[in-house]
């Protein structure tokens, strides 16, 4: 399950709509419902759930599956606490789930979109002739995965009845935000500004975020991984 209300400062901006999106809407409750339900009719089920890396506090040190937890925002908050339906469900009903977490996610499988989130937005920017704007000095680090070599592992692993109840960092390519950010100023021919943090966004998003993700690769094995620079010289956006 991925769908839901993302963004930093939506749950605290709009928290009643943010809760119902991100509890209800995300439907995960009514979701495992009807699976239990399948379940008695003999149809097995399988939970799939996406997790986010704004449950780590910003850290030089790769955090793994285990590493300690400080969600900073509602919508991080949303992440350990469907985690508990899923272990309730898990417990009292044998619903199996497994639950993946990725960083930051970008491409897509829609012609019309080229990529969702940060990597959207700054594609959507650029495409307009916007300079790009940055906090800070872009060299803050986080783990970038294309879409589909998220979606192709998560399968994969998913599929194995030894995933059950598991947690994976999902891996892919640790790259500044600054360098990722030139890459598409490059190709559009913009600029890269860098303005000060606001204090605000300076708590939750300041600092490094890349997975420790050798547990998902020792399950996955070797394999062809999409690459963020071919990504972006090679495609027609």
């Amino acid at each position: 399950m991925s769908a839901g209300r993302t963004g930093s400062w939506a749950g605290f901006d709009d928290p009643e709509s943010f809760i119902r999106s991100n509890r209800n809407g995300l439907a995960l409750l009514h979701a495992l419902y009807r699976v239990r339900r399948s379940q008695e009719r003999n149809a097995p089920p399988r939970i799939v759930f996406r997790s986010t890396r704004l449950i780590f506090n910003a850290s030089p040190f790769p955090p793994g599956e285990q590493a300690p937890q400080a969600a900073h925002t509602p919508y991080a908050q949303a992440k350990p606490s469907c985690k508990e339906y899923l272990d309730m469900y898990a417990h009292c009903f044998g619903v199996p789930s497994t639950i993946f977490r990725l960083c930051v996610p970008y491409g897509a499988t829609l012609a019309a979109v080229p990529s969702f989130g940060t990597i959207g937005a700054m594609l959507a920017k650029a495409k307009r002739g916007e300079a790009l704007t940055l906090h800070g000095d872009g060299s803050q680090r986080r783990t970038f995965t294309h879409i589909s070599d998220a979606v192709a592992g998560m399968v994969k692993v998913a599929r194995t009845e030894a995933a059950s109840g598991e947690t994976f960092n999902h891996g892919g390519e640790a790259l500044q935000i600054g360098e990722v950010a030139r890459a598409i100023a490059r190709k559009y021919g913009v600029a890269v500004e860098y303005v000060p943090w606001p204090e605000a966004d300076f708590r939750i998003e300041m600092g490094d975020t890349v997975f420790d993700a050798s547990k998902i690769d020792s399950w996955l094995g070797s394999r062809e991984r999409h690459r963020y620079f071919d990504w972006v010289s090679g495609s027609s956006f």
